[in-house]
C-alpha cells in the first residue's frame, strides 16, 4: 500500500513533500535513506523501454545478459549485450592511477564501486569479466615529483605502484587480469599514433608535437556533449582548434624521451590508454570506465582517436562513470593538486575496510559520496547490526538461543522475496542501496522472530529455515567483497583450526560462568556465595575483555556462551589495554544475571 502510494504521489512535484511526511511516518526510516528511496522510483521514470535510444549509441549485436546498465555515450540505461561467441566473457579496460603520489579515499571510492559493479556481474550474472587497468608512469607529475625528489622517474613510478597495490589490496579491491604501463607500450604507441595520421586524423608541427584535429571527428563531443565551438579557435601555428590535444609531446630539457619519426618527445596522456586497451582487445571493447571527472576531455579524447586507428564506427560498447567524493558539501572534489585528501593508510587507521565499502554501497555508483563523520557512523552502525545478526543466527542454530516457535512460512517466504528484489535491484543499474534496503528488511523480519520480548513458550525449533537465511545473506556479502560474518576467512588464512579452538576457550568460559551463577540463592546465603564466585565471574570478564581486545566478542546467552570475530580487530589501541590494566582491581564483575 504504502508502495503504491509512492507510485502515484512521486509523479507529482507539490505532492512530494506530503509524500516525504507519509514515508517517514511509517517507515521510521532517516531523511538519507528516504532520499535514497525518492531517487529509486525516479530512475524508475527512465525505463529502456520509455524513450528511443539515442543515435549516438550503436546497440551492439549479441546475447542479453539480463542486466540494464547506464551508459555515459547514451546518457540512458540501456541492455548489456555480449557477443554471443564469448561465452559470456565481459572486456572491460579501466583507467589506472597516475603513480605521482599515495592514493587517496577518492580513488579509492571509484575503483571500489567498480569492484563492486565486478563481483556482481561475475557472481550474481555469471558473466566472466576480463579487466585490464592502465598505469600512467610518465606524466607531467611524474617528472616533477622525481625532480622534486632529486630520484628517477622509475623510482618514483614503482614506490607509489607498489603503494597503490598495497591500498586496493587493504580496500579489498580484486586485481585487474592484466595490468599495462605506458612505458612499456611505446612501439605500439608509435605506430597507433602513425596510423592516425597516415589515416589523416593528426598533424605534426614544427616543433615535433603531434596532434590530433578534432574538427576531423565529426563525432567529437558525443560522449561530453560539447561541441567545437565550446572552444574558441586558435590560431597558432602550433594547434589548429583549441580543442586539438597532443598524441605525442617533443622533448624538453631534463625530461625522458624517446625516439620516433617526429623527433625525440614521449607520449600524449589520451593516447596511452586508447593503445593499450587495442593492445589487449583489438578494435572492439565492452565496457570503459572511470571517474566522473575523466570523461572530458581524456574518455572523448580516446573514443575519436581510437575509431580514427580502427576504422570503427563505435569502440567501446559501454561507458561507466563514477560519482566523486566530496569532503563538504560546495568544496572541490578530493584532489592532490588541490591538497585536500585523506589518504588510504588515513582511513584504515580509523575505519576497517567493511565499513568504507558499506559507505560506498549505501549510494549508487554514478552518485557524489559525501565523506563525513555522519556518514561513516551509518556505514559502521550496519556493519555492527550485520555482525550481530549473524552471531545471533549462529547461538539459534546452535541451540544457545531461546525464542517462540519461528513462522517457518512467513520467513521463507520473505527469504524468497528478498532474493527477488535483490536481483532485480543488481541488474538494475546495479543499484546496491536498494538491494542493502531488501537485505536489511529481511533481518529486522528475522530479528523479529528470534529476539522477541514476550515470554518464551516452548515448542519445535526451526533452524532450518534461519540457516537458509544465513546463508543466502553471507553468500551475498561475500560477493559484496565484504567479511563481516569473518569465521571462514580465518578459517582458510590459518593453519590451527580456529573456530574449534576458540570454541573450546568459550565453552571452558561458560562452564565457569554458569558454576559461579548456580542455582538462585537464599537471603542468608547471597552475600556469602556471592564474595565466593567473585574471582570466578571476575576471570570470566578479563578473560571477555582480553578475547575482545584480540577481535573475538563473547555474548553470554541463556544456555551458554557465543562468539564472533569482529570486523575491527585492529582498533583496540594498546592504550586500552593499559587502561585496562591499571583498573584491574577496580573492574566490577559479573552481576550474577545473563547479560545479552
Amino acid at each position: 500500500m504504502l508502495l503504491g502510494s509512492f507510485k502515484s504521489f512521486i509523479q507529482c512535484e507539490q505532492c512530494v513533500a506530503l509524500t516525504k511526511r507519509r514515508f517517514c511516518a511509517t517507515t521510521k526510516r532517516s531523511s538519507a535513506n528516504l532520499n535514497r528511496f525518492l531517487k529509486t522510483f525516479s530512475d524508475r521514470r527512465y525505463s529502456t523501454s520509455s524513450r528511443p535510444l539515442d543515435s549516438r549509441w550503436l546497440k551492439p549485436e549479441g546475447t542479453d545478459t539480463g542486466v540494464v546498465v547506464h551508459n555515459s555515450l547514451s546518457k540512458q540505461k540501456v541492455p548489456l549485450i555480449l557477443p554471443t561467441n564469448s561465452g559470456r566473457t565481459a572486456t572491460w579496460y579501466c583507467c589506472g592511477p597516475t603513480v605521482y603520489d599515495s592514493a587517496h579515499i577518492g580513488h579509492g571510492s571509484s575503483y571500489l564501486r567498480f569492484d563492486l559493479i565486478r563481483r556482481i556481474l561475475m557472481h550474481v550474472f555469471n558473466i566472466d569479466v576480463v579487466m585490464v587497468m592502465g598505469i600512467t608512469d610518465i606524466d607531467d607529475k611524474i617528472i616533477n615529483r622525481a625532480h622534486e625528489l632529486g630520484t628517477s622517474m622509475e623510482a618514483v613510478t614503482r614506490e607509489y605502484e607498489t603503494e597503490f597495490d598495497k591500498d586496493m589490496s587493504a580496500l579489498h579491491i580484486l586485481p585487474p587480469t592484466v595490468r599495462t604501463r605506458v612505458t612499456e607500450h611505446i612501439p605500439q604507441i608509435l605506430q597507433f599514433i602513425q596510423r592516425i595520421i597516415d589515416n589523416g586524423y593528426g598533424y605534426v608541427t614544427e616543433t615535433g608535437n603531434v596532434y590530433f584535429n578534432v574538427r576531423k571527428y565529426s563525432r567529437y563531443g558525443h560522449l561530453s556533449k560539447k561541441t567545437l565551438e565550446d572552444g574558441e579557435e586558435k590560431k597558432s601555428e602550433e594547434k589548429g582548434h583549441s580543442h586539438d590535444f597532443a598524441l605525442w609531446k617533443a622533448a624538453k630539457p631534463d625530461e625522458p624521451w624517446w625516439d620516433s619519426p617526429w623527433g625525440r618527445g614521449r607520449p600524449g596522456w589520451h593516447i596511452e590508454c586508447s593503445t593499450m586497451a587495442s593492445e589487449i582487445f583489438g578494435a572492439k571493447l565492452d565496457i570503459h570506465s572511470g571517474g566522473c571527472d575523466l570523461l572530458f576531455p581524456h574518455h572523448e579524447n580516446e573514443i575519436a582517436q581510437s575509431v580514427a586507428y580502427h576504422g570503427c564506427e563505435q569502440w567501446a560498447n559501454y561507458w561507466l562513470h563514477t560519482g566523486h567524493l566530496y569532503l563538504k558539501p560546495g568544496e572541490p572534489k578530493m584532489s592532490k593538486s588541490l591538497k585536500n585528501i585523506i589518504s588510504i593508510g588515513e582511513l584504515l587507521q580509523t575505519y576497517t575496510a567493511d565499513q568504507f565499502r558499506l559507505c560506498c554501497m549505501l549510494e549508487h555508483y554514478r552518485a557524489d559520496i559525501q565523506y563525513s563523520e555522519d556518514t561513516m557512523l551509518e556505514a559502521v552502525n550496519l556493519s555492527n547490526r550485520l555482525s550481530t545478526f549473524f552471531s545471533t543466527c549462529t547461538a539459534y542454530i546452535h541451540g544457545q538461543l531461546d525464542c517462540s516457535p519461528i513462522q517457518e512460512a512467513k520467513l521463507m517466504q520473505s527469504l524468497k522475496d528478498t532474493k527477488a528484489k535483490v536481483h532485480r535491484a543488481l541488474a538494475d543499474d546495479f543499484k546496491i542501496y536498494i538491494a542493502l534496503y531488501a537485505i536489511t528488511d529481511l533481518i529486522h523480519e528475522v530479528n523479529k522472530e528470534l529476539t522477541s520480548n514476550v515470554k518464551v513458550v516452548p515448542g519445535p525449533r526451526s533452524p532450518a529455515v534461519i540457516a537458509a537465511v544465513y546463508a543466502y545473506l553471507s553468500r551475498m556479502l561475500d560477493i559484496f567483497g565484504l567479511n563481516i560474518p569473518g569465521v571462514q576467512a580465518y578459517q582458510e588464512s590459518s593453519p590451527v583450526h580456529l573456530p574449534s579452538l576458540l570454541d573450546s576457550v568459550v565453552a571452558f568460559r561458560s562452564t565457569v560462568r554458569q558454576f559461579a551463577i548456580g542455582d538462585k540463592p537464599t537471603s542468608e546465603q547471597a552475600g556469602s556465595k556471592k564474595e565466593i564466585h567473585k574471582p570466578l565471574l571476575k576471570a570470566c570478564d578479563n578473560l571477555r575483555q582480553d578475547m575482545g581486545l584480540s577481535g573475538v566478542r563473547v555474548m553470554d546467552l541463556a544456555k551458554g556462551s557465543s562468539w564472533e570475530i569482529t570486523s575491527s580487530v585492529a582498533k583496540k589501541t594498546n592504550q586500552e589495554s593499559e587502561e585496562r590494566k591499571k583498573t584491574e582491581g577496580q573492574l566490577e564483575p559479573d552481576k550474577l544475571k545473563i547479560e545479552d
